[in-house]
């Protein structure tokens, strides 16, 4: 009788334990979509960022042109398209209901769900024994003043946000499954490189090598068969879009485009008076067109 007593106790315990549980993560759910969701319609876009985002994103659905974002009639790849695309594509899903910018600000949000489910799981795979450390981890960010305007505003870096979280989780989940945690992380340095160039496989690249090099238990086998799959998962990321841009013709000085996209493709370089584009994404084209070459 007494250890039937137990063994209900201890079930009606564990119960009541996952569904404080299960209740502490719905509130954390309902209070990141309050979060994310109002301020992303119902306003004009902001200067200076969501003005030019608002306008490639009307060239790409007017044109299905990605490859060669344009703004106000002029190139603009200093950043890769995959930010605009995406926002293209929720502007077109909700363009009976929404105005161009207000759908494609609606993008924000797929984004931010990965950044902040990323972020959850990797505080649970980083802390596995402590309370609650994906709700903790998820409150922490919301709670970051910087972070309340820019993830409600077309903006390049909410999807740079996203990479980097997927390929946190990457590096939380190398050491228990290592190919599934060199395929997030190569997953997220590719999104990263398609959102805002090299700033984020540079990142993450000198921390794969940074690890092992400072910490022994990192030293193994199986990481570095999981930082191959990374490189390897990033692969088609970095190369789809610089082997996309039209190829600049050869023996020029300022190296005008040329193809079926040349006149779309007149870059700040390829007019006259103008100097070359900066910036790691020119600069990862440039590369690509002179290997193709």
């Amino acid at each position: 009788m007494h250890a039937h007593a137990r063994d209900d106790a201890r079930n009606i315990s564990q119960r009541a334990s996952l569904s404080r549980r299960a209740l502490l993560r719905l509130r954390v759910f309902l209070l990141a979509v309050l979060y994310v969701v109002p301020g992303l319609v119902g306003h004009d876009p902001w200067k200076q960022d969501e003005t030019y985002v608002t306008s490639i994103v009307h060239h790409i659905a007017q044109t299905g042109d990605w490859v060669v974002p344009t703004s106000a009639g002029q190139p603009f790849i200093e950043k890769p398209p995959l930010y605009y695309l995406v926002a293209t594509a929720t502007a077109k899903v909700f363009s009976p209901w929404f105005e161009l910018h207000d759908g494609a600000r609606l993008s924000d949000a797929l984004w931010l769900l990965i950044a902040f489910g990323s972020l959850g799981l990797a505080a649970r795979r980083a802390w596995p024994k402590a309370v609650h450390p994906g709700s903790g981890a998820l409150l922490t960010l919301i709670a970051c003043v910087g972070l309340v305007i820019e993830a409600h505003m077309l903006l390049v870096d909410i999807a740079l946000l996203a990479g980097f979280s997927l390929a946190l989780l990457g590096f939380c989940t190398i050491r228990e499954r290592a190919l599934v945690g060199g395929a997030l992380l190569g997953t997220g340095a590719g999104i990263g490189f398609l959102a805002k160039g090299l700033l984020a496989p540079g990142c993450l690249i000198a921390t794969a090598v940074l690890l092992p090099a400072l910490f022994a238990p990192w030293r193994t086998r199986e990481y570095v068969r999981a930082v191959a799959l990374a490189m390897l998962a990033m692969l088609p990321w970095i190369v789809v879009w610089p082997t996309s841009v039209p190829m600049p013709s050869p023996g020029t000085t300022r190296r005008p485009c040329r193809g079926s996209r040349s006149r779309r493709c007149r870059s700040h370089y390829g007019r006259s008076g103008s100097a070359a584009p900066t910036g790691a994404a020119t600069r990862c084209c440039s590369f690509a067109s002179r290997w193709r070459q």
